[in-house]
């Protein structure tokens, strides 16, 4: 008698085992209604994808820009694109001659000890994944230029000896009529790279 009620409470069992699966109509019902929510998924994940590249443009663009803003700091200049002062080819866009990337030279073909960098690598743009920014050219600052001398302020006894002359009636040091300032950096007139933009994202504003 006791052998005929175990079987009995083990046949709910033994059916639950049967039916842990899905079913073919389960399978069915959720594929429709995957078809049916993809056409407007897919707009939200193109979506997020050109809000993580607009993201990460606008990192690499404060990257690069905040490093040309050290480098004309340092240097007076913005970074050259063609050549430097010693007739070095440079060139913005390639990592082996970047001046933001590898220095500026102190000599033709040399650098300095002590050179300073101010970027690892120039980023990729991240909308075309290659380094094809559109860079804003800018007349570099760095000629010196012919001043008179009410502007200029010297009193060092090398300055003196290039042609300075001491006013006896006045007792103040007079330049000749045409002196280049001492003072003011010299370096390769011309132009150089002054911003950069994406050429491909369309974002004009960024």
């Amino acid at each position: 008698m006791s052998s005929f009620s175990e079987h009995q409470c083990s046949a709910p069992g033994l059916a639950n085992r049967f039916r842990s699966g899905f079913s073919l109509m389960e399978l069915i019902v959720a594929m429709v209604i995957l078809v049916i929510l993809l056409p407007s998924a897919i707009p939200l994940y193109e979506r997020f994808l050109a809000d993580a590249k607009e993201e990460a443009l606008r990192q690499r663009l404060n990257e690069v820009r905040r490093a040309i803003t050290a480098f004309r700091m340092e240097h007076g200049r913005y970074p050259n694109r063609l050549f430097d002062s010693f007739g070095n080819n440079v060139d913005f866009l390639d990592n082996d001659k970047s001046e933001l990337v590898q220095g500026v030279h102190d000599g033709p073909g040399t650098y300095p000890l002590n050179r300073r960098t101010f970027l690892p690598e120039i980023p990729e743009d991240p909308f075309s994944e290659q380094l094809d920014w559109d860079l804003v050219i800018m007349q570099n600052e760095n000629i010196a230029e012919r001043q008179s001398s009410s502007g200029l302020r010297i009193t060092t006894e090398r300055s003196r000896r290039v042609g300075w002359s001491l006013n006896s009636s006045t007792n103040k040091w007079v330049a000749p009529p045409a002196v280049v300032n001492p003072y003011v950096p010299r370096a390769v007139s011309g132009s150089g790279i002054g911003d950069v933009r994406s050429r491909t994202s369309g974002y004009e504003e960024l």
